[in-house]
Order: structure tokens, then C-alpha cells, then sequence
């Protein structure tokens, strides 16, 4: 049996073989390259989306009549829901 290991080390068969093997594992792939790109793109839409809204996310100045009346508002809603129960 040492001869022949010897003859195919020798021989190269064993490089090409392991290279043809290899080239199988990297052709096989889980998703074509355009079901990734249609990935990416969307991802990326998603979050460009995302940052352009908190980009434009205006804070609401209320002044301290109006802080009043929403405060009233929920305290009348909680007693109402609780009512309700």
C-alpha cells in the first residue's frame, strides 16, 4: 500500500483532486447572487427609510396651558377606563 500512496503524492492526483473538490463547495451556494442584491436593497431601504424619518422628526413644542389640558385629558381617560372595568 506505501507505493501507491507514494505514486499518487507524486503524481499530483491528490491536488487535483482536492482543487476540484473545492471548486464544487465555492460554485454551491444557498441563494444566487440576485437574491442577495434584492437582500441588500432592501435592507438598505429599510433603514434609509428609517433614518430619514428620525432625520425629520419634529419636536412638538406645547406650552404650559396645553400641558395642562393633555394631562387633564389622561387623568379623565384613566378614570373612565377604570370605570369602565
Amino acid at each position: 500500500m506505501e507505493p501507491l500512496r507514494k505514486s499518487i503524492a507524486q503524481s499530483g492526483m491528490h491536488d487535483r483532486l482536492a482543487n476540484s473538490v473545492n471548486r464544487r463547495a465555492l460554485k454551491e451556494s444557498p441563494m444566487p447572487w440576485y437574491a442577495w442584491l434584492i437582500l441588500v436593497v432592501a435592507i438598505g431601504s429599510i433603514v434609509g427609510g428609517l433614518m430619514m424619518l428620525r432625520d425629520t422628526a419634529n419636536k412638538i413644542e406645547l406650552t404650559d396651558e396645553q400641558r395642562k389640558r393633555v394631562a387633564e385629558r389622561n387623568a379623565e381617560m384613566d378614570a373612565k377606563e377604570a370605570k369602565d372595568r
